[in-house]
């Protein structure tokens, strides 16, 4: 079911780690979701400050303002849903500006807990 739906949806854990991805998020990183599970959304998206950093995603100065970072953590520490536009750099190495409408939400399946984000993406 998920599959079908008209926006990019990335389940990711509270380090940012890809969980799930459906076919239209799939498409986006050109992948299958199993190749990138576990790898940080920021880097299969390639954004432009996951390489800045002196380690991995979220280490470098400008992951401190990152809205999908700072999104997931709001939405685990309060449990609210979370929507924003932000405009995006991401591709290595041929460099292109999406705008993404950014939906988090908390999502919990037994004992884990986790946030699924849904974007619209479009390129500019």
């Amino acid at each position: 079911m998920l599959d079908i739906l008209p926006s990019v949806l990335f389940v990711v854990d509270s380090d940012i780690r890809l969980l799930y991805a459906n076919a239209f998020g799939e498409s986006l990183i050109s992948m299958k979701y199993q190749q990138a599970a576990q790898r940080h959304t920021e880097d299969i998206l390639a954004c432009e400050h996951s390489f800045e950093g002196t380690d991995r995603c979220g280490t470098s100065p400008s992951c401190a303002d990152c809205l999908i970072r700072n999104s997931v953590k709001k939405v685990l520490s309060t449990g609210e849903t979370i929507r924003n536009e932000i405009p995006m750099t991401i591709g290595v190495p041929e460099k292109k500006v999406v705008s993404v409408l950014l939906t988090a939400g908390l999502f919990e399946s037994g004992s884990n807990r986790s946030a699924p984000s849904s974007s619209r993406i479009s390129v500019n």
